[in-house]
């Protein structure tokens, strides 16, 4: 039962996604608060900014393993809401089955509309689109190579997440919202029959009648929880057609209709980057770009209540996302980089700023529609003041339509160095965001960084203080949080 009555919540935890404009590379953009444009210096510049390639020192061979998971979300809240109503509904069950008094007494159908109105409050939540989760995953291996012939030449592989997950419909009919167990004619049967019903079957079955059409009524009176035509629809099913609404087609939670879209795409890029620096005097400019072979995989699908109230849900979601369509295209990423007098560098970076279709191939009868990679838009500045400390700043210029996603951040962020360790620090700024997340629109990054000669290796963290502050609490989770991490070799 419990499983049962939790699956719209766990729909949404796992399947709700929608991607920022730029992922978060590894973890000393991360760490630094998602800055990077200007400030790259190792291997993950084939993803950052291709340009600012040749002005990163290094020996014949770089290369580079980053990672990162930036995670959006308001659902845990909710979560705990289906799994109290859970425990109320259960309670609520086990008093009717083992009382003594009648099963229709007022105070039990009390008891019944008043879960139903705390389960179609939950929904009705879902159905504002403020209620979801965000996954945006990057992970990447770059290699980067001594001069060739005037120009720097680095290549790369990256997996970078583009999910649009949303609910579709949300269904809050009292037909199809709330375990109907309370209704259910053979509950009822073996509750009079238990507790010493004396008479033919005929009038058995009349007593249910009475019980049921008793129930129905106190339902209907007063803040009626019935929509136009739902009461005459249930009773004629219950009443004049004896129908046994446990095993109907047509009610009870494993019928809603609630249905979740799923068009998650996962973009594997293959990348050659090529750049050349400039000396121009007072100032020296790079500029580059990446051509890339796109690979993507799209997991277009629609998920239903019934796909997870099974005992077998977890095979049946496996098998619904482990065959993809796929599809691939092409697509140029270009860059510029200048470092200027003073220790100040400056980065423009515009992902896919050509990119063609991807068309998909077709699974069992089905070909979603084409998907087009998003022109992202990133503009970077890094200053150090003295030679131990570097102060960042990033800007997402890219604007993306979608629930957690119609938004522009800005990014500011500082690294201070101690002989091999380097202590890093910033924040995020995502004004919008916090018109559909509270908590949100400001978020805390912090990591460490060890740089050897030959290796380097960086960590991060970041996360959104809520109502009581930093919290990890299951029941409180923050409204965003976030890992990220790189390693570096040098040959």
């Amino acid at each position: 039962m419990k499983k049962r009555l939790s699956m719209i919540s766990l729909m949404m935890i796992l399947f709700t996604a929608s991607v920022l404009a730029f992922p978060l590379m590894g973890g000393r953009s991360m760490s630094m608060g998602g800055t990077g444009v200007a400030s790259v210096h190792d291997a993950t510049a084939v993803f950052w900014n291709p340009a600012a390639i040749p002005f990163i020192p290094r020996k014949t061979l770089e290369v580079q393993f980053a990672f990162g998971l930036d995670v959006t979300q308001n659902i845990s809240q909710y979560s705990d809401e289906f799994q109290m109503a859970d425990d109320d509904y259960n309670a609520f069950m086990a008093e009717v089955e083992n009382a003594t008094g009648l099963w229709d007494a007022p105070e039990y159908v009390a008891d019944f509309k008043a879960l139903y109105n705390k389960y179609s409050a939950i929904l009705d939540e879902f159905d504002d689109n403020g209620v979801g989760a965000n996954i945006s995953i990057a992970s990447g291996m770059f290699f980067a190579i001594q001069e060739l012939k005037g120009f720097q030449v680095a290549f790369g592989t990256d997996l970078v997440t583009d999910s649009q997950i949303y609910t579709r419909q949300v269904d809050t009919s009292i037909l199809r919202t709330v375990p109907m167990d309370y209704l259910s004619r053979a509950s009822i049967r073996q509750k009079l029959l238990d507790e010493g019903f004396v008479g033919t079957e005929a009038e058995l079955q009349n007593q249910i009648d009475t019980i049921i059409t008793t129930i129905l009524n106190e339902l209907n009176s007063g803040d009626s929880v019935f929509a136009p035509g739902e009461y005459d629809e249930i009773y004629d099913f219950l009443v004049t057609q004896r129908g046994e609404v446990t095993t109907s087609s047509l009610y009870g939670l494993e019928n809603n209709g609630s249905e979740v879209a799923v068009s998650g795409v996962f973009l594997n890029e293959f990348l050659i980057s090529v750049s050349k620096g400039l000396n121009l005097g007072p100032v020296e400019l790079g500029v580059g770009g990446n051509l890339k072979i796109i690979k993507g995989y799209n997991y277009s699908d629609a998920l239903v209540v019934n796909d997870f109230r099974d005992e077998n849900s977890d095979d049946i979601l496996s098998e619904k996302y482990e065959n993809p369509h796929e599809g691939q295209t092409i697509g140029i990423d270009v860059a510029a980089f200048a470092r200027l007098a003073g220790n100040l560098r400056a980065g423009l970076m515009i992902r896919n700023l050509i990119a063609g279709e991807i068309s998909w191939d077709e699974k069992n009868g089905f070909t979603p529609p084409a998907y087009k990679p998003k022109t992202e838009v990133r503009l970077g500045a890094a200053y150090a003041p003295v030679s131990f400390l570097t102060v960042t700043a990033d800007a997402d210029l890219t604007k993306v339509d979608g629930d957690y996603s119609d938004i522009r951040n800005i990014g500011l962020g500082a690294e201070a160095r101690f002989l091999f360790a380097r202590f890093r620090s910033g924040v995020m700024f995502t004004p919008d965001l916090g018109d559909k997340l509270e908590y949100a629109d400001m978020v805390y990054t912090a990591g460490l960084g060890l740089d050897f000669s030959l290796i380097n290796i960086d960590i991060s963290a970041m996360m959104a203080s809520g109502d009581s502050g930093f919290t990890m609490n299951q029941d409180e989770l923050p409204q965003r949080l976030g890992v990220a991490a790189n390693v570096g070799i040098k040959f």
